[in-house]
Protein backbone atom coordinates (compact mmCIF):
# COMPACT_ATOMS: atom_id res chain seq x y z
CA UNK A 1 0.00 0.00 0.00
CA UNK A 2 2.73 2.20 1.11
CA UNK A 3 4.29 1.76 -2.42
CA UNK A 4 0.87 2.93 -4.27
CA UNK A 5 0.40 5.79 -1.98
CA UNK A 6 3.47 7.21 -2.70
CA UNK A 7 2.29 7.95 -6.22
CA UNK A 8 -0.53 10.30 -5.34
CA UNK A 9 0.38 13.63 -3.30
CA UNK A 10 -1.39 16.41 -2.81
CA UNK A 11 -0.36 19.89 -3.82
CA UNK A 12 -0.26 23.11 -1.81
CA UNK A 13 -2.67 24.76 -4.09
CA UNK A 14 -6.03 22.38 -3.93
CA UNK A 15 -5.73 21.02 -7.74
CA UNK A 16 -4.98 17.60 -6.06
CA UNK A 17 -6.71 16.65 -2.58
CA UNK A 18 -5.73 12.68 -1.63
CA UNK A 19 -8.20 11.11 0.53
CA UNK A 20 -8.04 8.52 2.59
CA UNK A 21 -10.36 6.29 4.30
CA UNK A 22 -9.54 4.51 7.66
CA UNK A 23 -10.47 1.90 9.72
CA UNK A 24 -9.19 2.39 13.30
CA UNK A 25 -5.70 3.53 12.19
CA UNK A 26 -5.06 1.64 9.49
CA UNK A 27 -5.99 3.09 5.74
CA UNK A 28 -7.74 0.81 4.07
CA UNK A 29 -8.18 2.73 0.54
CA UNK A 30 -7.53 6.14 -1.14
CA UNK A 31 -8.34 8.54 -3.63
CA UNK A 32 -7.05 11.48 -5.66
CA UNK A 33 -9.64 14.21 -6.82
CA UNK A 34 -7.48 16.59 -9.50
CA UNK A 35 -9.07 19.87 -10.49
CA UNK A 36 -7.01 21.43 -13.34
CA UNK A 37 -6.60 24.61 -13.13
CA UNK A 38 -6.59 25.82 -16.55
CA UNK A 39 -9.82 27.35 -17.57
CA UNK A 40 -11.10 25.22 -20.22
CA UNK A 41 -10.88 22.23 -17.83
CA UNK A 42 -12.40 23.49 -14.73
CA UNK A 43 -15.67 22.45 -14.57
CA UNK A 44 -14.09 19.07 -14.18
CA UNK A 45 -12.60 16.77 -11.42
CA UNK A 46 -11.06 13.98 -11.98
CA UNK A 47 -10.75 10.73 -9.47
CA UNK A 48 -7.38 9.42 -9.75
CA UNK A 49 -5.50 5.91 -8.59
CA UNK A 50 -8.55 4.82 -6.41
CA UNK A 51 -6.92 1.50 -4.47
CA UNK A 52 -8.79 -0.08 -1.40
CA UNK A 53 -6.50 -2.78 0.21
CA UNK A 54 -7.56 -6.49 -0.49
CA UNK A 55 -8.85 -6.33 3.36
CA UNK A 56 -11.64 -4.26 2.76
CA UNK A 57 -12.49 -5.17 -0.63
CA UNK A 58 -16.29 -6.27 -1.15
CA UNK A 59 -16.92 -4.90 2.64
CA UNK A 60 -18.58 -1.45 1.12
CA UNK A 61 -14.95 0.44 1.80
CA UNK A 62 -15.36 1.41 -1.96
CA UNK A 63 -18.15 2.44 -2.42
CA UNK A 64 -18.02 4.72 0.76
CA UNK A 65 -14.69 6.04 -0.56
CA UNK A 66 -16.22 7.85 -3.44
CA UNK A 67 -18.53 9.77 -1.24
CA UNK A 68 -16.11 12.38 0.24
CA UNK A 69 -15.01 13.38 -3.62
CA UNK A 70 -18.62 13.60 -4.91
CA UNK A 71 -19.62 15.65 -1.96
CA UNK A 72 -15.99 17.72 -2.37
CA UNK A 73 -16.88 18.24 -6.14
CA UNK A 74 -19.94 19.67 -5.58
CA UNK A 75 -18.84 22.03 -3.19
CA UNK A 76 -16.39 23.34 -5.75
CA UNK A 77 -18.09 26.61 -7.31
CA UNK A 78 -18.28 26.11 -11.23
CA UNK A 79 -17.49 21.98 -11.39
CA UNK A 80 -19.92 20.29 -13.21
CA UNK A 81 -18.66 16.88 -13.92
CA UNK A 82 -16.46 13.98 -12.12
CA UNK A 83 -14.91 12.06 -14.40
CA UNK A 84 -12.51 8.57 -14.14
CA UNK A 85 -10.69 6.02 -16.11
CA UNK A 86 -11.02 1.98 -14.89
CA UNK A 87 -8.48 -0.66 -16.41
CA UNK A 88 -11.79 -1.84 -18.91
CA UNK A 89 -10.97 -5.88 -17.15
CA UNK A 90 -11.76 -4.41 -13.33
CA UNK A 91 -15.19 -5.68 -13.35
CA UNK A 92 -16.09 -4.91 -9.50
CA UNK A 93 -14.25 -1.41 -10.25
CA UNK A 94 -17.00 -0.96 -13.25
CA UNK A 95 -20.09 -1.70 -11.28
CA UNK A 96 -19.12 0.00 -8.37
CA UNK A 97 -18.93 3.30 -10.70
CA UNK A 98 -22.07 2.31 -12.29
CA UNK A 99 -23.76 1.50 -9.42
CA UNK A 100 -22.79 5.11 -8.08
CA UNK A 101 -24.85 6.84 -11.18
CA UNK A 102 -21.45 6.92 -13.40
CA UNK A 103 -21.88 6.54 -16.75
CA UNK A 104 -19.68 4.86 -19.65
CA UNK A 105 -18.51 6.97 -22.72
CA UNK A 106 -15.73 4.84 -24.28
CA UNK A 107 -12.54 2.74 -24.17
CA UNK A 108 -9.25 3.66 -24.97
CA UNK A 109 -7.89 -0.03 -26.70
CA UNK A 110 -4.28 -0.68 -24.99
CA UNK A 111 -4.24 3.08 -22.63
CA UNK A 112 -2.46 1.29 -19.80
CA UNK A 113 0.21 -1.05 -19.20
CA UNK A 114 0.60 -3.36 -16.56
CA UNK A 115 3.50 -5.99 -15.63
CA UNK A 116 4.02 -5.73 -19.89
CA UNK A 117 -0.01 -6.60 -20.37
CA UNK A 118 -1.64 -3.69 -22.29
CA UNK A 119 -5.57 -2.96 -21.29
CA UNK A 120 -8.07 -1.04 -22.07
CA UNK A 121 -9.33 2.17 -20.25
CA UNK A 122 -12.81 2.75 -19.59
CA UNK A 123 -14.04 6.27 -19.37
CA UNK A 124 -17.20 7.33 -16.73
CA UNK A 125 -18.58 10.57 -16.18
CA UNK A 126 -21.24 11.98 -13.39
CA UNK A 127 -23.01 15.27 -14.10
CA UNK A 128 -23.26 17.50 -11.21
CA UNK A 129 -24.96 20.22 -12.84
CA UNK A 130 -28.95 19.44 -12.31
CA UNK A 131 -31.20 19.37 -8.84
CA UNK A 132 -32.23 16.00 -10.04
CA UNK A 133 -28.18 14.97 -10.56
CA UNK A 134 -27.51 16.22 -6.88
CA UNK A 135 -30.83 14.03 -5.51
CA UNK A 136 -29.98 11.20 -7.58
CA UNK A 137 -26.25 11.55 -5.68
CA UNK A 138 -27.48 11.68 -2.70
CA UNK A 139 -30.02 8.88 -2.88
CA UNK A 140 -27.46 6.89 -4.63
CA UNK A 141 -24.56 7.35 -2.08
CA UNK A 142 -27.06 6.22 0.62
CA UNK A 143 -26.62 2.61 -0.14
CA UNK A 144 -22.92 2.16 1.26
CA UNK A 145 -22.63 0.14 3.60
CA UNK A 146 -19.31 -0.64 5.68
CA UNK A 147 -18.90 -3.67 6.65
CA UNK A 148 -16.11 -3.60 9.95
CA UNK A 149 -13.58 -6.43 11.35
CA UNK A 150 -15.71 -5.96 14.51
CA UNK A 151 -18.69 -3.97 15.73
CA UNK A 152 -16.49 -1.57 17.46
CA UNK A 153 -14.36 -0.49 14.32
CA UNK A 154 -14.77 3.09 13.07
CA UNK A 155 -14.26 4.30 9.53
CA UNK A 156 -13.58 8.33 8.79
CA UNK A 157 -11.66 10.11 5.81
CA UNK A 158 -8.52 12.17 6.45
CA UNK A 159 -6.44 14.03 3.82
CA UNK A 160 -3.47 11.47 3.37
CA UNK A 161 -1.07 14.74 4.06
CA UNK A 162 -2.62 14.52 7.35
CA UNK A 163 -1.67 11.10 7.73
CA UNK A 164 1.12 10.12 10.19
Amino acid sequence: MDEVAARITSVVEGSIRTLGIFELDELAGFVAVIHPQREKLRHAVELAGMYVALAFRRRGFGCALLKAPMAHAYSIVGVRQIKLGVNATNTGARALYQSIGFASYGVEPDALQVDGMLYGEEHYMFRLNTATDKLQASQNQDICQIQVSSHRSLWHFNLLSDWP
